[in-house]
């Protein structure tokens, strides 16, 4: 819901309404902004130095981190630019989009072992369908998994195979420079 639409609700000036909602939430407030629009989002990507990557936080289904009406890139950033700004608009080929989400950011993070396919690397790995790969998540229902994921290995452990979860959980947090 909209700040203005909250506010009007509540029947005060909308500074007074902000207040009152982090008040009332305990800080625990969040918010989507719609400061860029798609052409720039592929004017950024067509910079080749340019990595994929979202600032979105973890969410889960269930538990502590199902809370809230988080962005709907949440569970679809990646697979959006494949299926945007790869199949559909053609900012960017396949190979130079994989590139930006792997080994592009794993060279410029420091994370040695990560983001290429090779002997006595981790097996980080995600199988789609070119063809079908998506975001499938909106405003109203942010909490939707992508299209076209196949299977998906952390670590070598398969986490998804057949587009079904395994429950397997592998990863864990990487530290510039670290394995």
């Amino acid at each position: 819901m909209r700040m203005d639409e909250i506010a009007a609700r509540w029947n005060l000036p909308p500074p007074i309404a902000a207040i009152r909602l982090l008040v009332e939430e305990e800080l625990e407030v969040g918010a989507v902004f719609f400061t860029m629009c798609e052409e720039d989002v592929a004017a950024v990507l067509s910079a080749d130095f340019c990595c994929v990557g979202s600032d979105a936080s973890i969410r889960a289904l269930q538990g502590p981190t199902a809370r809230g009406v988080p962005h709907p890139r949440t569970f679809g950033t990646f697979p959006r630019i494949i299926g945007r700004f790869v199949r559909e608009r053609g900012t960017l080929d396949l190979p130079d989009a994989v590139r930006r989400m792997t080994s592009l950011p794993a060279a410029i993070f420091g994370l040695r072992g990560r983001g290429t396919i090779a002997a006595g690397n981790y097996a980080d790995l995600v199988i789609f369908d070119e063809h079908t790969i998506g975001d499938r998540g909106t405003y109203e229902k942010p909490y939707a998994f992508p299209a076209g994921l196949e299977h998906v290995l952390v670590n070598g452990r398969s986490v998804l195979r057949a587009g079904e979860f395994t429950n397997e959980l592998p990863g864990r947090v990487l530290r510039n420079g670290g394995r």
